[in-house]
């Protein structure tokens, strides 16, 4: 259907925030169908959206598409397979991928839906994403996270990139523009952040949607790399401006959430720099299992505390 945006939400234990981001969906301006897409989640998730569904005055009247749509899964599919499943039901031709705990301003989408429309070389759009103080949320503007430049974040050394030039990173140091009109609106980009991400359904159905291998994290990193080898580009609204909070579902089992992004970033080195010399990879591999086991010894310290 032509003109209609289809917005895609996978949740997962999401209480605390899926009403607030559904209802700043709902009342986006523009023509929008939303489709929650729960995996399993045991808290009153489901029940939020459920009284939504209830009330939307499109789903009400049977209009077709629905306003909103709800797939409640009986087991955790994985975010990817999730994203999967909600693009096969979409009916609008521009889709949008967006975090649970995530919230659009009124405008928001309806901007960033002007931009594609007015790019066609665009096959992603992506949008700068702050916290709930206004601070940068997240990586903004990603370059291709290579075994190098993944390996100066990992130890810090890409903070000397001004300096230094091959001590380079994924994200690019001082990228970061404020949220305020701007002549070109467009920055290309190599990645942008997860937390939405916009594409015209014809992009996303010709790249092949998301690779469910990537059960949780880098997914968002793949599709970006696989929409620019297929030739169209990548880009980053800066004037446009989301909320994400971040974290919300993963609270829940950190451990289990950190181990998956290991996994997940270790499998994007292998399939796209599969030449990659066997001295650069170990490195890299140890600097992940060091940040797991960092992570592992953090949450050791932090039980005691959450028992209380």
């Amino acid at each position: 259907m032509s003109a209609l945006t289809s917005v895609i939400i996978v949740s997962h234990w999401s209480q605390a925030t899926i009403g607030a981001c559904l209802d700043r969906v709902l009342a986006a301006a523009g023509n929008f169908q939303v489709i929650v897409v729960d995996n399993q989640s045991g808290d009153d998730t489901l029940a939020q959206v459920r009284q939504r569904l209830d009330t939307s005055p499109a789903n009400s009247r049977n209009a077709s598409p629905a306003r909103l749509k709800l797939i409640a899964n009986d087991h955790n599919r994985g975010f990817a397979s999730a994203c999967n499943q909600g693009a096969a039901v979409a009916d609008g031709d521009v889709l949008v991928f967006l975090n649970p705990d995530a919230f659009v301003a009124a405008d928001s989408l309806a901007r960033l839906r002007q931009v594609l429309d007015q790019c066609p070389q665009l096959g992603l759009l992506g949008c700068r994403v702050v916290d709930q103080a206004g601070r940068p949320s997240g990586p903004q503007r990603r370059r291709e996270p290579t075994w190098r430049r993944s390996l100066m974040s990992l130890t810090g050394l890409a903070r000397f990139e001004h300096r230094w030039p091959a001590l380079a990173g994924i994200e690019p140091a001082g990228t970061v523009a404020a949220a305020t009109d701007q002549a070109e609106p467009v920055d290309l980009v190599d990645a942008v952040n997860g937390a939405l991400m916009m594409l015209p359904a014809r992009v996303f159905h010709a790249v092949g949607g998301f690779d469910e291998g990537f059960r949780l994290h880098a997914e968002d990193l793949d599709l970006c790399r696989r929409v620019r080898d297929a030739g169209w580009q990548v880009g980053h609204a800066g004037a446009v401006e989301i909320t994400h909070i971040g974290g919300v579902s993963s609270r829940r089992r950190p451990l289990w959430v950190q181990w998956c992004k290991t996994r997940s970033l270790w499998r994007y080195f292998r399939k796209h720099e599969p030449q990659a010399g066997a001295l650069l990879r170990l490195v890299v591999a140890i600097g992940l299992v060091l940040r797991w086991s960092a992570a592992v010894a953090a949450a050791l310290l932090a039980w005691p505390r959450r028992k209380r």
